[in-house]
């Protein structure tokens, strides 16, 4: 999921209305978190499974937390029942619905890349090689799954 199929997909999805075009502009990178999302918790997992800890929980979040954020936004958005029917009022909380969960959407993108990059340097220190004590680097592991 980068930047590549992001891209194709917003213009092909956007190509139709200008105005949707736009729209998915603002939520161009959200593809790309549920990558570094899913790969985060899978690396997690990998690490957990190599010091002989469950790891379950992480693949669990890795599988099923972009599949939520994504299935939540399309239903609430592009597959709203409400915005096509044709009682007026029905169409108004559709509207209120979907415009909320655009703007949890574009919220939750950046506290995702303000977390990811605030993390970026204990990720990265995490091996799975042993070290020299022969043990793996568990403070880094507990670190980042308290916080």
């Amino acid at each position: 999921m980068g930047v590549g199929f992001t891209a194709l997909e917003d213009v092909v999805y956007g190509m139709g209305n200008p105005v949707s075009a736009f729209i998915r502009i603002l939520f161009f990178a959200m593809h790309m978190l549920f990558g570094q999302l899913m790969g985060t918790h899978l690396g997690l997992a990998a690490f957990c499974k190599k010091q002989g800890r469950g790891a379950g929980r992480h693949v669990f979040f890795a599988l099923f937390l972009p599949v939520l954020w994504h299935t939540l936004f399309d239903a609430a958005t592009i597959a709203n029942p409400a915005l096509s029917t044709s009682e007026e009022n029905t169409q108004i909380a559709g509207a209120i619905v979907g415009i909320a969960v655009c703007a949890v959407s574009i919220v939750l993108q950046f506290v995702l890349l303000i977390r990811f990059r605030k993390q970026t340097e204990e990720l990265c220190g995490m091996r799975l090689i042993e070290q020299e004590d022969g043990g793996a680097d568990e403070d880094a592991a507990e670190n980042i799954e308290t916080e």
